[in-house]
């Protein structure tokens, strides 16, 4: 399981102190794990994830810092 943000530019980690949390992006699935996908897709500013035409979901195995989404950095 990766250790550190996948948002472009965010260059958090997690670490044995587990000073930052990280979170899992949902896969599809019941609306509210389809809303929370689409909040981390934005949040995580990759423009290849939104393409319809990806055959692979590696992005449920992608983790996310809460910095992307309070900073919108």
């Amino acid at each position: 399981m990766p250790h550190s943000c996948c948002a472009v530019g965010c260059t958090n980690r997690s670490t044995k102190e587990g000073a930052l949390p990280l979170y899992s992006i949902p896969r599809k699935g019941t609306p509210f794990e389809d809303n929370r996908r689409a909040l981390g897709i934005a949040a995580s500013r990759r423009e290849d994830w939104n393409k319809p035409e990806r055959t692979f979901d590696g992005i449920s195995w992608q983790t996310i810092c809460s910095d992307p989404f309070v900073s919108g950095k």
